[in-house]
């Protein structure tokens, strides 16, 4: 332990104490009890009462009872004070040893919990700390061990200055918690240190100050200045120049020695060394006493020879690669499958090869790291040296369309592929699986079993930018990339997968076969672990965009600065294919979005088949069973009910219930009904049932093959909709009610044209038909009869004047009901014309069950019920 002098006053105070600890209780003291007079005078007027009624001279003895009595129990009391103070005192002093081991332990913990903050010189040389280098400018220092304030706090500890034990035992426990015995003493670096002292003393100190801002600060991103021999190895950038400082761009931390502390100017902390220990006369600690920590010039050697080594294993080792490479000042000259050169290094020009070092990639970086660039200068550098017919390029951006610049102006370009139509992106990425079978076929075709023995196969490099983006966006497509992966080698299609954030992203399944890796800076060790293997990109300089790290293989990765280029270089490369034809694309145009009769002949529509490379006729005949068309208002139903019909023929019907229910009666071959929940909703009640049950009798019947197209299906459509054989989804208005109707949430598009849909889970177009003129109704006759009738009408005066006709008896429903008798004579000879009557009027009168034929408009339209017939309709005109 240090000894407590005056400087102890200057020991650094905690801003607030963080734990404490409550004193022992003071011993009790002990009470005496009082003489007991009442006691001892009540047996005596007790035996004195007992005499005068006895006489007996017996009864005095009692009073002697009383004295004898309260003077043993004073006696009693006193013994067992004694043995309570005895207890008390041996109480606190157990609890007393119990505190002060709890102050030990809390004391370690704080030494612990300095020690954490920055380990000493002494802890680095141990062994190269590289697991502690950063980019962090502002490191912490271990001066070496001090007493310092401790921030346990005492609760209950009195401040009695008597020389009572009790009070001297609780103030030595005060004393022993307010200072921490040899702890380290750690200080900001802030612009650096001062040592001021003998020069052997001051050297030992420097040297195990810089050793600690060495194993903290990262080779990558700062540099060492100083003559000392021992720097030889170190496995930072050795700067010219005598003064040991570290340095990081501008920020600089110095270590300078004098003999004098006035001669110490421009650093943070001043320090003088006194031998063994030492003094902070400038800085946070100010005024504090320490014992100094000193290295040896063979400790600091042996540390640096190690930490160049692991330096140099992990990639952390500084290269002289350029900082700016220019695309055209770069040699391509070809040769490999695919090799092109992407930048230069401190030996020159870096060439790669995606088919023999891969034959896919992986590339990691972070915004702003300098990835797109790597990406452009790639694929370029390939373009430069191979035709369209040796290579295609189809890029797949998911980061707005701009990462791949003027490449698309490439001959070479297949296809641009971004997240702004996640809809086309999908489909385009699906057409590569049928695109790995056409070159399976290819290869089988030629008795190949590589396209290395096919070179007229054009290589694909499929390069994606964002990948991670793509896979959150269409998850199912990990398995694909998977598959393309494991067999892309002897197909001769290459992935190039860009991520910022690549742990967890990239699945092992296309890792394992990509063994060409490229990592610009990213954010944490854990993204530069898996792509190169070590956390040298985690560690690199934000100020030199395209620094990547190249890892081929199991080779150590090598640090290169990617080449940039220029819109310039790309139209010169496009300019000397520009003669060539254009290459194979793996995938067909999407469907339009208005499909022409002329355009598809004999279909009613075309389907969309990426996964086969093939768009189809709709393979929807009569012969294939009922359909239903489920789509909101102007998505293309009825034109899909016109197309039907000119292919296949059949009868249309709309809204028309007069004409549906007579077709139901009697249906065609094939029959299309338009809106039928439309139709539904605009019946009378008594005929919603009904028709339902005659559609459903139709549809269980077989004999006629009907479409039906609805909006939504709504309750009433349920049941028949489990009667239609196939059905085909047109555009919805939410995905609530598209996912009701049949498909699939990921299907969902409200932005799709007329007559696009979906069948069976693939995108079709329907041909749209021109809607024909409006038919015109043929006049009506008016109804007369041949001779006698009676009619039943809510106006019968009305009535009577429209038809004038004598011959017919006109009354209202109660009143033929009152006369009920006359009215079943009459109808069984006569005709009865029911005229705006509701069908329960008509039921209650004709005595039937079943509802006549439905009226469009009562006004112009009327039952008429022949004796021995069933009801018809009958048509009537205003005279």
């Amino acid at each position: 332990m240090l000894p407590l002098l005056p400087w102890a006053a200057m020991l650094t105070a905690p801003p607030s104490p963080i734990a404490r600890i409550a004193a022992p209780a003071r011993p009790a003291q002990p009470t005496r009890q009082p003489f007991p007079l009442i006691a001892t005078l009540a047996p005596v007027v007790m035996s004195v009462v007992l005499w005068l009624i006895t006489q007996s001279v017996f009864s005095l003895i009692f009073a002697a009872l009383g004295p004898v009595v309260a003077i043993a129990s004073v006696f009693d009391s006193r013994l067992g004070g004694r043995r309570r103070s005895r207890a008390e005192r041996a109480r606190f002093a157990v609890e007393i040893t119990q505190v002060r081991s709890e102050i030990r332990a809390e004391h370690e913990r704080e030494r612990g919990a300095l020690a954490a903050r920055a380990p000493s010189a002494a802890s680095v040389v141990v062994g190269p700390q590289h697991a502690h280098w950063s980019d962090d400018s502002h490191p912490l220092l271990v001066l070496g061990l001090a007493d310092l304030r401790s921030t346990l706090a005492i609760d209950g500890a009195s401040e009695g200055r008597g020389l009572d034990p009790v009070d001297v035992a609780l103030r030595d426990l005060r004393t022993q918690a307010a200072v921490v015995t040899a702890a380290p003493l750690v200080v900001g670096a802030g612009r650096g240190v001062g040592i001021a002292g003998p020069p052997a003393l001051a050297g030992a100190f420097a040297r195990a100050l810089l050793v600690q801002l060495l194993a903290h600060c990262s080779p990558v991103s700062h540099d060492v200045r100083g003559d000392e021999s021992w720097l030889d190895e170190v496995p930072h950038l050795r700067l010219p120049g005598g003064a040991l400082a570290v340095q990081h761009d501008d920020e600089i931390i110095r270590i300078e020695l004098a003999e004098e502390p006035t001669a110490l100017r421009g650093v943070d902390t001043v320090v003088r060394l006194d031998g063994a220990s030492a003094e902070v006369l400038r800085g946070e600690h100010a005024g504090t006493r320490f014992f100094p920590e000193y290295l040896g010039a063979e400790q600091a050697l042996a540390w640096t020879t190690a930490a160049r080594e692991v330096a140099r294993r992990s990639g952390a080792l500084r290269s002289t690669a350029p900082t700016v490479v220019a695309f055209a000042d770069l040699p391509q000259p070809g040769g490999g499958a695919l090799r092109s050169v992407i930048g230069s290094d401190a030996s020159g020009a870096v060439a790669i090869d995606l088919a023999g070092d891969g034959p896919h990639a992986v590339v990691g970086g972070t915004t702003g790291s300098g990835k797109s660039e790597l990406l452009v200068s790639w694929l370029l550098g390939m373009a430069a040296t191979r035709s369209p017919d040796e290579l295609s390029l189809l890029l797949v951006d998911f980061k707005g369309g701009t990462s791949f610049g003027a490449l698309p102006t490439l001959p070479h370009c297949v296809g641009l592929v971004t997240d702004l139509d996640r809809a086309g992106a999908a489909r385009a990425l699906a057409s590569l699986a049928a695109e790995l079978r056409h070159r399976e076929r290819t290869l089988a075709a030629a008795g190949a079993k590589s396209i290395d023995q096919l070179p007229q196969l054009a290589r694909l490099v499929i390069a994606v930018d964002e990948f991670a983006a793509m896979a959150a966006d269409l998850p199912d497509l990990h398995a694909q990339f998977a598959d393309i992966a494991a067999r892309g080698r002897s197909l001769g299609v290459h992935l190039v997968l860009c991520t910022q954030r690549p742990a967890g992203v990239v699945r092992d399944a296309v890792l394992a076969n990509a063994s060409l890796r490229l990592s610009l800076r990213v954010n944490n060790r854990a993204d530069s672990t898996a792509v190169i293997g070590t956390d040298a990109a985690a560690r690199g300089r934000n100020s030199v965009p395209g620094r990547a790290w190249l890892a081929i293989g199991a080779a150590e990765p090598r640090e290169v600065q990617v080449a940039m280029a220029a819109d310039a270089d790309v139209a010169r490369i496009a300019r000397r294919w520009a003669d060539r034809g254009q290459p194979r694309r793996p995938w067909l145009d999407p469907l339009p979005s208005t499909l022409a009769p002329s355009s598809a002949p004999g279909a009613i529509g075309l389907v969309d088949l990426p996964a086969e490379q093939a768009q189809h006729s709709l393979p929807w005949h009569p012969a294939s069973g009922t359909l239903l068309v489920v789509g909101a208002g102007g998505s293309g139903k009825t034109s899909a009910l016109r197309a039907i019909e000119s292919v296949h023929g059949g009868v249309i019907v709309g809204d028309h219930i007069e004409r549906v229910w007579d077709l139901l009666a009697d249906p065609p071959a094939v029959l299309l009904l338009d809106d039928v929940d439309s139709l539904l909703a605009r019946v009378q009640p008594d005929y919603q049932q009904a028709l339902l049950d005659r559609l459903a009798v139709v549809l269980r019947g077989g004999e006629t093959r009907v479409v039906l197209t609805a909006q939504r299906l709504g309750a009433s459509l349920q049941q028949l909709s489990a009667l239609c054989d196939n059905r085909l989804l047109l555009r919805m208005p939410t995905k609530q009610e598209h996912v009701i109707a049949g498909g699939s949430s990921e299907t969902f598009n409200p932005d799709l044209p007329p007559g696009a849909g979906w069948w069976r889970g693939d995108r079709v177009q329907l041909v749209l038909v021109p809607a024909p003129p409006p038919a015109v109704a043929p006049p009506s006759e008016p109804w007369s009869p041949a001779g006698p009738a009676i009619a039943v009408t809510p106006r019968p005066q009305a009535l009577a004047a429209r038809l004038a006709n004598s011959h017919i008896e006109v009354a209202d429903p109660d009143t033929w009901l009152a006369n009920w008798g006359r009215f079943s004579s009459l109808a069984a000879t006569v005709p009865v014309l029911f005229h705006e009557c509701s069908p329960t009027e008509f039921r209650q009168l004709s005595r039937r069950r079943t509802l006549p034929p439905p009226i469009a408009d009562p006004r112009t339209t009327a039952w008429l019920l022949e004796p021995e017939a069933e009801p018809v309709r009958v048509r009537l005109v205003a005279r």
